[in-house]
């Protein structure tokens, strides 16, 4: 038996790729033969993986699909005699896009899984909320919870280098998502520029993250910062290295997330691993990825959250306090914890 795995483009920086080759790993430890199919692969890649058109399973194998948007895969999957999983990760609801493109993208990749979710044998999500997107999508059949995969391996050198240094004069703002109208930079911007303006001007805020498909929507936002006069204190990144972004949370003192659609997060744990004390707005998968820990807010109050942002940055009890219920919370999605839990369904679905 073979677990193969298939997603349409395999890409560094992307968590759910990150989450197909974590969980890539994790099955050849557990003595498992496994196979990665991709339509598409960034150069960067192209090891890891096989074209879709050589996709051949055998009756006993089983494929997990990663599905996060309009998929053009699905003919060879369900050609397939295998037994079918769908890993979901969520699409955002096109109401929060403001291209005909991007709503009409999202749009046809919630209608695809409409009308060809029963062509799976099961179902796998990787938050509650995203078990919860699939029910009211019309799956009636048993779904499990899989939490997505974080390689917390790839930050632990940053983690320590991180813990040697001595803390920055400078106070560094973090935000880690692609540039898309759900993840609400703008509040992250507003929420700065109050600290910046009226508690601590020798601050500054990174926002990385992948710009190249959000057309207007970039544009806006740097448009504002400009507007702000905070071109010199918020810098764009764009998409980067693995390697680089261990740099820039290495690099922060405060991690803030206001994004209204989620369906998991995993900057947000990558955040707590290390040791930034994490601030995230209560929408979609957020409060179950935070847990108990972190700072979950239910309002966007800039100036009120500048100040709490000021709190915990000043008062060393304070942060000292949050990070060490993130350092418990984070143990929740240990490599450990994952295999267990993948070995065990796929157990269910090889005896089904």
């Amino acid at each position: 038996m073979k677990i193969i795995q298939v997603m349409d483009a395999l890409d560094y920086g992307d968590a759910v790729s990150g989450d197909l080759l974590g969980k890539d790993k994790l099955l050849n430890e557990m003595g498992f033969q496994t196979a990665i199919y991709t339509k598409y692969a960034h150069e960067s890649m192209e090891s890891y993986r096989r074209d879709i058109s050589e996709l051949s399973a055998d009756e006993d194998d089983i494929l997990l699909y990663h599905y996060c948007g309009d998929s053009c895969v699905l003919t060879k999957i369900f050609s397939q005699k295998c037994k079918k999983v769908l890993i979901y990760h969520n699409i955002t609801p096109p109401e929060y896009f403001n291209t005909e493109y991007e709503k009409k993208l999202t749009s046809s990749g919630l209608e695809q899984l409409k009308i060809k979710h029963g062509q799976y044998d099961y179902f796998a999500a990787d938050s509650e909320f995203n078990k919860n997107d699939l029910i009211k999508l019309g799956v009636r059949k048993e779904i499990s919870v899989l939490p997505l995969y974080i390689n917390f391996d790839n930050l632990s050198h940053y983690k320590a280098e991180k813990k040697a240094r001595l803390r920055n004069e400078r106070v560094t703002f973090l935000f880690v998502g692609r540039i898309a109208a759900n993840k609400k930079h703008k509040d992250v911007i507003n929420i700065f520029n109050y600290y910046h303006t009226n508690i601590n001007k020798n601050s500054r805020l990174f926002l990385v993250g992948n710009y190249q498909y959000a057309g207007e929507y970039f544009h806006e936002l740097t448009n504002y910062v400009a507007s702000l006069g905070l071109k010199e204190y918020i810098s764009f990144e764009g998409k980067v290295s693995d390697g680089m972004v261990c740099g820039f949370y290495a690099a922060a003192d405060i991690f803030i997330c206001m994004s209204e659609h989620e369906g998991f997060c995993a900057p947000l744990l990558e955040s707590m691993y290390m040791q930034l004390p994490t601030i995230a707005y209560d929408a979609g998968a957020i409060s179950s990825t935070m847990g108990s820990a972190g700072v979950l807010v239910k309002h966007k109050d800039y100036e009120q959250l500048a100040k709490l942002c000021h709190v915990i940055l000043s008062n060393e009890s304070v942060r000292d306090s949050i990070i060490s219920a993130q350092n418990k919370w984070i143990t929740t999605f240990s490599k450990e914890n994952i295999k267990e839990r993948l070995k065990e369904l796929i157990k269910e679905w090889e005896n089904a």
